[in-house]
C-alpha cells in the first residue's frame, strides 16, 4: 500500500491543551513521545508529511521536534511540508499578526525569531500553499446544524439551569461574525460566549474538540492524506474524521516491530529516536526497513517473533485486555473471577508465555475476553511480563495490575484513614526508588503516571452507580470470600511510632465492606517494613498504599502506547507488624473490584 501524504496533527498546540498534556506529563515525556511519532510519519511516507505552518511556529515541542529533522539529506527528499494559506514566509507573518495580534512576540511563539531575523532564516521543511483554508472551513461547519446543534446541546448540558439552549444556539450563531479575523482557538472564541467563568473550562474542551476536529479534516481533504492513529498521550479516536473516506494508519503496529528489532547494536525504536536527521534518511533507506514494510503489508498484521499464525489454539487479536499480578494468592483470586477460563502456552523462550484467558462481561453486553499472567514480586518483572503481554496480544488496550499492597493509615482523618481489606485504585504511581541523591538531600525524580482516560470513565461510571447503590464488587466479595480467601477473625491493629496500639477514627461510611480510596501509589524494589519511611511517603507525596511492581507496569504501557490501571487491597501497614494474615482476602477485594471495573468497559 502507498502512502503518499501523512498528515501531522499531534503537534498542535491546541491539541496539547485540550488533553492537557503539560499538566499531565513532563516537558521530556511529551517531547519524547511526539518525536518518536513524527519520526515514524517520515519514514511510513511515500511522499510528503503535512504539517501546519502555525504549529511549528507556535509550540516550543513542534519547533525543537521539526528542526532536529532538518538535515540536507532530508531537504533533498522534500518530504517535510509546511503548510498554510499564505504563498511565503513573509505574507504567513502579516496574516498571523492580525489573527494573534501582539502574543506572537511572546514566549511559546517562534514569529519573531524569523522577524528579527530574516536574513538567517532556515526552515525544516518547503513551504506549500493550501488552496483550501482551515479557517474558511471551520466556519462553514461551525454554521451547519450539526455543527452548532452538537455544540449547543454538550453545552447546554454544562450550563443548564443558567442558560437557555436556544440562547446558546444564537451565542454559537454569532461566533463567527464576532472573532472577526482572529483565528479559530477555543481561548478565543469561549469568552465571546459569554456563559460565565465558572464553565469555561468545560465549554473550552467541547469547542476545542470541534475546531480540531473539522481543522484535521480540512487537511485530509485537500490532499487525501492519511493520519497516524493509537498514538501515545491522547485519544485520537476524539478528534480524527471518521467515514469510509478516511484511512488513518496504526502507529502502534510498527511500534512494536520496531520494539522487537535491533539496529545498528541497540533496539530499532531508540535508534529511530534517538539518531540524528542523515541517520534516519539513511534507514528509511535501509534493506530493514523495507522488510517492515513488506511484512506489514503482506500479513496485514505484525505478528510479535516465535508465534506462528497459524498454529496458534487461541485467536490473540481478540485479548483487549489483560491482567497481571505478582503473587500466586492474587492469580488465584483473579482465576476465580473470571468464566469459561482456559490456560494457553504461546510460543517463546524462557518464562513469560503461559496465560489464563477467561471471560468477563463488558458494558454493552458483549464479553471482554481478558488474558491473566504471573510475573513475580518486583518492577523489573512487572515490565518483563507487561511487555510479553504486548507481543502475544497485539491488539491489547489495557492492562491492569491486581493485587495486595501496604496501606499508609491516617488516623487523625477518617476520610483518609485507609485500613485493612481496603481498595486503593490508583490515579497515579510515585516510584519513589528513582531519586537523585547528593550529600545533602534525597529528591525524588519520578512524575506520576496517570491511568488511560478510558479507564478513568469506567471509574466514573461505577461510582455514578454508587448513588444507586449499586456495588457488583461488593457482591463478588460476599460471593467468593470462602476458605482460604474469607475475611480473618483477627483485629485490625494499628499501632504508633512507639508500638503501642491506638483507635482507628470513627467513620459512619463504613459498613462491613472495604472502603475504595482513589489516589497515588507509592512503588519501589523494596519490601517496605518502616514505620518511618511509612510517614514519609504520606507527608511527601500524599500516597494511599505502597507496593512493589506498579511503577514497572506504568512505565511499559506508556512506552507501548497502552492504558494501565493499579487496583490492591490493603493487607498491612508497612511497619514492623506487617503480617500474611491479611492477603488472601485483600487479594480477593481486589480481584472483585478489578472485575466490576471490566463491567464498566464497553466491548
Amino acid at each position: 500500500m502507498r502512502i503518499d501524504n501523512i498528515f501531522i496533527y499531534h503537534l498542535d498546540y491546541e491539541l496539547q491543551e485540550l488533553f492537557h498534556l503539560t499538566k499531565a506529563y513532563s516537558y521530556k515525556k511529551i517531547y519524547s513521545c511526539f518525536n518518536l511519532v513524527t519520526r515514524m510519519a517520515f519514514l511510513l511516507c511515500d511522499k510528503s508529511i503535512l504539517i501546519p505552518a502555525s504549529n511549528y511556529f507556535e509550540s516550543n515541542i513542534a519547533f525543537s521536534i521539526l528542526n532536529r529533522l532538518c538535515s540536507l539529506s532530508v531537504n533533498k527528499l522534500d518530504t517535510i511540508k509546511l503548510v498554510s494559506s499564505s504563498y511565503n514566509l513573509d505574507e504567513l507573518l502579516d496574516k498571523k499578526i492580525i489573527q494573534h495580534g501582539n502574543s506572537i512576540k511572546t514566549d511559546g511563539y517562534h514569529y519573531v525569531d524569523f522577524i528579527e531575523n530574516k536574513k538567517n532564516i532556515c526552515l525544516p521543511g518547503t513551504m506549500k500553499k493550501r488552496n483550501a483554508s482551515a479557517s474558511k472551513d471551520i466556519q462553514v461547519a461551525w454554521l451547519k446544524n450539526e455543527g452548532i446543534e452538537v455544540m449547543a446541546k454538550k453545552i447546554y448540558e454544562i450550563v443548564s439551569g443558567c442558560h437557555k439552549a436556544s440562547a446558546i444556539e444564537d451565542k454559537l450563531f454569532s461566533i463567527p461574525s464576532k472573532l472577526g479575523n482572529q483565528a479559530y482557538i477555543s481561548r478565543y472564541i469561549v469568552p465571546l460566549l459569554e456563559l460565565g467563568d465558572d464553565y469555561n473550562k468545560p465549554v473550552n474542551t467541547v469547542v476545542n474538540l470541534f475546531i480540531t476536529r473539522e481543522y484535521i479534516k480540512s487537511f485530509l481533504d485537500e490532499y487525501h492524506a492519511v493520519c497516524l492513529k493509537d498514538i501515545p498521550l491522547i485519544d485520537a479516536e476524539l478528534i480524527l474524521p471518521s467515514g469510509k473516506e478516511y484511512n488513518h494508519l496504526s502507529y502502534m503496529d510498527y511500534a512494536k516491530k520496531l520494539y522487537e528489532l535491533d539496529y545498528k547494536g541497540i533496539r530499532a525504536l531508540d535508534f529511530i529516536e534517538q539518531c540524528s536527521a542523515e541517520e534516519l534518511y539513511e534507514y528509511k533507506e535501509s534493506s530493514q526497513w523495507k522488510r517492515v514494510i513488506e511484512y506489514k503489508n503482506k500479513k496485514d498484521i505484525i505478528l510479535p517473533p516465535g508465534i506462528k499464525k497459524e498454529n496458534r489454539m487461541l485467536k490473540t487479536e481478540d485479548i483487549k485486555i489483560g491482567i497481571i499480578t505478582a503473587l500466586p494468592k492474587e492469580f488465584a483470586a483473579v482465576k476465580m473471577l473470571l468464566e469459561n477460563s482456559k490456560e494457553y502456552f504461546l510460543e517463546g523462550k524462557g518464562a513469560g508465555h503461559r496465560f489464563l484467558v477467561g471471560e468477563i462481561k463488558s458494558a454493552n453486553d458483549g464479553v471482554h475476553k481478558v488474558a491473566l499472567g504471573l510475573c513475580g514480586m518486583g518492577n523489573n518483572k512487572a515490565s518483563i511480563r507487561a511487555m510479553n503481554m504486548h507481543n502475544h496480544f497485539e491488539n491489547i488496550e489495557s492492562i491492569i495490575m491486581v493485587g495486595i499492597a501496604g496501606g499508609i493509615p491516617s488516623p487523625d482523618d477518617s476520610e483518609k484513614h485507609v485500613r485493612l481489606g481496603d481498595i486503593v485504585v490508583s490515579k497515579g504511581i510515585v516510584q519513589y526508588d528513582f531519586v537523585k541523591e547528593t550529600d545533602e538531600s534525597i529528591i525524588c525524580r519520578s512524575e506520576p503516571a496517570i491511568p488511560s482516560a478510558t479507564l478513568l470513565e469506567a471509574l466514573n461510571a461505577m461510582e455514578i452507580k454508587e448513588y444507586d447503590d449499586i456495588y457488583k464488587w461488593r457482591e463478588y466479595i460476599d460471593q467468593y470470600a470462602v476458605k482460604k480467601f474469607k475475611k480473618p477473625s483477627c483485629e485490625d491493629l494499628l499501632h504508633d511510632e512507639n508500638g503501642k496500639i491506638i483507635s482507628h477514627p470513627y467513620d459512619e461510611e463504613r459498613n462491613g465492606y472495604p472502603k475504595v480510596f482513589h489516589g497515588k501509589i507509592a512503588s519501589a524494589n523494596t519490601l517496605l517494613k518502616s514505620y518511618k519511611k511509612r510517614q514519609q511517603l504520606k507527608e511527601e507525596f500524599g500516597v494511599y498504599a505502597v507496593e512493589m511492581e506498579a511503577s514497572g507496569i506504568a512505565d511499559t504501557t506508556w512506552e507501548m502506547g497502552t492504558g494501565y490501571i493499579v487496583i490492591r487491597g490493603i493487607c498491612d501497614y508497612c511497619d514492623e507488624y506487617k503480617n500474611d494474615d491479611w492477603q488472601e482476602y485483600a487479594a480477593l477485594a481486589a480481584a472483585s473490584y478489578a472485575r466490576d471495573l471490566i463491567e464498566n468497559l464497553p466491548s
